[in-house]
């Protein structure tokens, strides 16, 4: 990979981990108190 595509990749790791947190907050707060995580390469 390439280290464009890499910082890119990168980028969008961190984007979609905070999403994944504030979803999770937001389940939480709702009541849901267990959760599944995926890793992929």
């Amino acid at each position: 990979m390439g280290s464009k595509k890499a910082l890119f990749y990168q980028g969008k790791l961190i984007d979609n981990n905070q999403l994944a947190i504030e979803n999770i907050k937001e389940d939480e707060a709702a009541g849901y108190t267990a959760f599944i995580v995926t890793i992929s390469k």
